[in-house]
């Protein structure tokens, strides 16, 4: 039998072209979107499907007010959708009000929800039911009913998309993230840019606007063909039919990878178990995403959407850094605290670490020093030493956080080409085929979602090599070591020791010509 005969069309024959990822990134930049280009692409992949293999999962991201999250959401979601895919909650609705919307609300696939600082218990219910992959339900009053029937009430039932987006200030002080343990298990988290570097970048943008400099990278045909393919996905072929998978030959060694090289995620925490499970899906949505340029064989017993190496390796580019941070319970802030902590010769007291954070460019405030504190603490991360003020250390155990993000993606594809050959239903020509297609010559080459240049996936170890360099660039410049121009340019501010230096001098200069520097 030929392989084309065992091939199933999910393009409904339309010549698809796929948009690369970097043209996606690019769509973003023309809608007034800076840097955040983890973050935008993340949100592109996880909109085709939550995290859950039947589909559902709860995306939230958070940031300080006025961060930039839900601009940086919904301009991304409208650079790949058109009107009507999107339902947003209105933030002033009430709980049972999210209910009687049901019948309105079934009807999009995406939801949005917004912040969960002014999430009552009904909606925390129904977020916790979404991220599990259920539908939600409540028993509510039927009004059109006469007070005398036996039976007015009714179940309502809020069917589960295949994203609910939610998003949350950090330093709301009518809530706290660990006021949501339960609730933010079952989420994919992700931060937006805060610091210094980036407000600099968005302030340079709003001028251009005002200027009328922008100019567009992609055309509004382009962007049209975009919206269409990605509306076009057959996300539900595969969600609302059990015998229909997306199968990821290769993900055998990813674990093996993980388990006994140590890289990408560490397993110290049981939430790794969940994260690993979510990273495989949301490289089942990057296959997705490309399934037009992708095999899907009918094997007679169901539909198999074969995920391709490269597919993999897009998804790590962009959440690769996430991830680990997730299976470890850290956040981008209780990071920064750590390689601080890390570095410095000394216990520093809470106000120490914020002005120190704050010098390296992080937009950071007390309330956040103190919620990562706490939570590193309970962790096991940090020590807490008695005295006044109290301070703190790193401890043993935050090694942990030493990971090799990379992958080894040459072992990755020799894998796949063995792994696919064992899946039940794929049949040895079909199986050539895909190793001809995905894991020999041009099948391994990707573009780069963030730069656009092309990139052989067997020969790449970026991420790692970025991991490894930002952390050597931040140890030098915190420790106040001589580094050279392109190391020194990641932060504008003076580390605190070299500050400390230059106030010395200062002052022991003013003071023998009678002066002092307060």
């Amino acid at each position: 039998m030929s392989v084309e005969t065992q091939l199933y069309d999910t393009t409904g024959g339309t010549d698809w072209e796929v948009p690369e990822l970097h043209t996606i990134l690019q769509v973003t930049r023309d809608l007034g979107v800076v840097g955040e280009e983890d973050t935008c692409l993340t949100v592109a992949t996880a909109s085709i499907n939550g995290g859950l293999e039947d589909g559902g999962g709860l995306f939230v991201l958070y940031s300080p007010a006025r961060g930039g999250k839900d601009f940086t959401l919904r301009k991304t979601l409208e650079a790949i959708y058109g009107p009507g895919t999107v339902y947003e909650h209105p933030t002033d609705e009430s709980e049972t009000a999210r209910y009687y919307s049901a019948k309105e609300a079934n009807k999009y696939d995406i939801h949005i929800v917004g912040d969960l600082a002014r999430v009552g218990e009904g909606t925390e219910k129904m977020l916790k039911d979404w991220g599990e992959g259920r539908d939600s339900e409540r028993k509510v009053t039927d009004i059109t009913k006469s007070e005398e029937d036996d039976d007015r009430t009714e179940t309502m039932i809020l069917e589960c998309p295949r994203i609910v987006f939610a998003t949350m200030a950090t330093d709301n002080r009518n809530a706290d993230m660990n006021d949501f343990p339960e609730l933010l298990k079952r989420a994919f988290m992700q931060s937006v840019d805060t610091t210094k570097e980036q407000t600099e970048r968005v302030i340079k943008r709003k001028a251009e606007e005002h200027a009328g400099q922008t100019v567009l990278q992609v055309d509004p045909v382009e962007r049209a063909k975009i919206r269409q393919y990605f509306e076009s996905i057959p996300v539900d072929l595969f969600t609302d039919n059990v015998n229909n998978k997306v199968s990821k030959p290769g993900m055998v060694e990813i674990a093996r990878q993980t388990i006994e090289e140590g890289r990408m995620m560490p397993t110290e925490f049981n939430e790794a178990r969940f994260d690993f499970d979510r990273l495989a899906s949301m490289m089942g949505n990057m296959a997705l995403i490309h399934h037009a340029d992708r095999m899907t064989v009918d094997t007679g017993r169901g539909l198999l959407l074969l995920s391709a190496p490269v597919d993999y390796w897009y998804t790590m580019q962009i959440m690769g850094n996430n991830m680990v941070m997730s299976a470890l319970n850290l956040t981008d802030e209780d990071q920064a605290i750590l390689q601080l902590l890390n570095d410095l010769d000394y216990a520093p007291a809470r106000k120490d670490i914020q002005q120190e954070l704050r010098r390296l460019g992080h937009n950071i405030r007390d309330s956040d020093v103190k919620r990562a504190l706490d939570s590193m603490r309970e962790s096991g991360y940090i020590t807490e030493h008695s005295g006044s003020p109290l301070t703190y250390s790193i401890s043993d155990f935050a090694s942990v956080t030493d990971v090799n993000v990379s992958l080894n993606y040459n072992s990755i594809v020799e894998a796949a080409a063995d792994e696919v050959r064992n899946i039940q239903g794929i049949e040895p020509e079909v199986a050539d085929e895909y190793v001809r297609r995905y894991c020999e010559g041009s099948g391994t080459i990707a573009v780069h979602p963030f730069t656009g240049e092309a990139v052989d996936i067997t020969e790449d170890d970026s991420l790692g090599e970025m991991t490894s360099e930002a952390s050597e660039k931040t140890k030098a410049i915190v420790k106040g070591e001589e580094v050279d121009e392109e190391m020194a340019s990641i932060f504008e501010e003076e580390p605190l020791h070299a500050q400390q230096a230059k106030d010395e001098e200062a002052q022991t200069s003013l003071t023998e010509t009678g002066g002092t520097l307060e």
